[in-house]
């Protein structure tokens, strides 16, 4: 009996001792904040302020401090100090918007059929870079009736937020992607999505489209290649493995191949006096 006591004596006594150390290490969200991030995003003109940052999911943050544009800077932060920011960040803003598309899924579908004598594929209308369509009948009598037929809402749910992105039309549907990571092949009729796809990150390029595929991609330098009719995806790929590297460009695509160009943000990190510049050469 007295052995088992002494047992349970020092199973409770681990567990407190446990408990208190915990509780001693427990990081302070605001400090760890002031330290690490502040720096650059106390310059709300470049960075995003931490109520913009707020829009953000706790998940969502710690995945940029993983592996997006802030990894660099969360070097030597541990997980638990990570998620301890992360959460205190998004702890400003409990009323966030949708993660889902947000928009209105078609109900029947028409199989993709191109128009070739009015299609634009790309960020111009051909590889010509064709800014106009050959059309007698856009005349200033039509242009005056022009009224709204549909327009679409889509959410904002990062810190930096935009619907700026070129347009594809190929036949009557509309391609588009967005910062909210989302790809859209809108109805060209009613603005109701055939498909809709999500991204890793937040998309800033073109959708390309040729041959039936449709091609993309985001600031985490990821290319992506879906079915332009179904938005089922075909493949994807790395284009650079260089810390801040990013796709804000448009790709092209011609001949069965795809041309991606990448860029980076190191530049504009040195801000921060413990970032040293620059390991990006473009690709």
């Amino acid at each position: 009996m007295e052995q088992r006591s002494v047992l349970v004596f020092g199973a409770l006594f681990f567990h407190v001792i446990a408990h208190a150390a915990d509780e001693a290490v427990a990081p302070d969200p605001a400090a760890l904040y002031a330290e690490h991030c502040i720096e650059c995003h106390g310059r709300a003109a470049f960075s995003p302020s931490i109520d913009k940052l707020a829009n953000l999911t706790a998940a969502e943050i710690n995945k940029i401090l993983w592996s997006g544009s802030m990894q660099m800077f969360a070097d030597g932060i541990d997980d638990g100090q990570r998620w301890a920011i992360a959460k205190w960040i998004a702890g400003h803003n409990p009323d966030k918007d949708t993660r889902e598309s947000g928009v209105t899924q078609c109900e029947t579908s028409a199989p993709l059929k191109p128009a070739p004598d009015r299609d634009w594929a790309t960020l111009a209308r051909d590889l010509g870079f064709t800014r106009h369509v050959p059309d007698g009948s856009l005349t200033a009598e039509r242009i005056r009736g022009i009224r709204l037929k549909w327009a679409v809402a889509f959410p904002i749910v990062h810190a930096f937020n935009g619907a700026g992105n070129p347009v594809s039309v190929i036949g009557d549907r509309v391609f588009v992607g967005n910062f909210n990571q989302w790809v859209y092949s809108l109805d060209a009729n009613s603005g109701c999505a055939h498909w809709t796809y999500r991204a890793d990150f937040r998309i800033r390029s073109n959708v390309t489209v040729a041959d039936g595929v449709a091609v993309f991609g985001d600031l985490g330098a990821n290319v992506y290649a879906v079915d332009a009719e179904t938005g089922r995806l075909l493949w994807r790929a790395k284009a650079d493995w260089t810390a801040g590297s990013r796709i804000t460009g448009n790709l092209t695509a011609h001949g069965g191949r795809v041309y991606v160009p990448v860029s980076s943000i190191q530049e504009g990190l040195n801000l921060s006096t413990r970032f040293p510049c620059c390991t990006f050469r473009g690709s």
